[in-house]
């Protein structure tokens, strides 16, 4: 065999050596391996949306504007709003605003 056939063929065997251990491992191995203090802490801490569905109730600060929030004749309405409501209805909690009218005030109370 031609030395080029032979670097082919182990190529392809490489290739499908890998390819095919990647269904048998759905975690990265040296991932699920590594026991450092950091991986610890990430297991044990909440996701943002594991705390929003344990207290029933997710916290928005929204924007008074034409294309996010406003007050419409018959509803509340805006791009914005409409997804927000629309996703807190999806996972189940409800909704609570804090409509602010500038960029600074949302900056300001979202530091409390």
């Amino acid at each position: 065999m031609k030395r080029y056939q032979i670097i082919l063929i182990t190529a392809s065997l490489f290739f499908f050596l890998g390819f095919s251990s990647h269904h048998i491992f759905k975690k990265d191995p040296i991932e699920s391996l590594s026991l450092t203090k950091s991986s610890i802490l990430k297991k044990k801490q909440k996701t943002t949306l594991q705390s929003i569905i344990q207290k029933q109730r997710s916290d928005v600060i929204i924007l008074n504007s034409p294309t996010v929030y406003y007050e419409g004749p018959y509803k509340t309405q805006g791009f914005g709003y409409e997804l927000i409501a629309s996703y807190a209805k999806s996972i189940g909690v409800d909704l609570n605003l804090s409509v602010v009218h500038t960029i600074q005030e949302a900056l300001e109370l979202s530091k409390k």
